[in-house]
């Protein structure tokens, strides 16, 4: 951002803006701030949980944002509306729930490398658990 604002000589314009509206600097910290801590929190949730985890946790905090909304801005919905949302949102959670079923292993979850440093399986190791599954078959 700095470095557009140099380019576009909006440096000192930007500056002179948060001198004068001293509540736009503790807004851009508290959205900073929030922004660096949402990060930590989706890194944290994907390596503790897994991608497929994160991704049904998203799914679920879109329905409820969608709901909230109608609620708090009094927002008419029509049944049509609702029918869609439904359709979407049914569409959305059945593919995290398939996802997570089709995931029965805990491949997703485990860490590539060992806490020595280094490759926790080999190539090879891979190579023998893909044939076995393939023979199962």
């Amino acid at each position: 951002s700095l470095t557009t604002l140099v380019l576009t000589g909006q440096l000192f314009p930007a500056i002179s803006f948060g001198k004068n509206h001293p509540a736009f600097l503790g807004d851009t910290a508290v959205l900073s701030a929030s922004a660096v801590a949402g990060q930590f929190f989706i890194y944290s949730q994907v390596k503790e949980f897994g991608a497929l985890a994160f991704a049904a946790t998203m799914n679920v905090r879109q329905i409820v944002s969608t709901i909230v909304s109608y609620v708090r801005y009094n927002n008419p919905i029509t049944h049509l509306q609702i029918l869609g949302l439904l359709f979407v949102f049914g569409a959305l959670i059945y593919k995290s729930v398939m996802a997570l079923l089709e995931s029965g292993s805990q491949e997703e979850k485990k860490p590539l490398l060992s806490k020595g440093g280094k490759f926790e399986s080999s190539v090879e190791d891979n190579i023998t658990e893909i044939k076995d599954k393939d023979s199962k078959v």
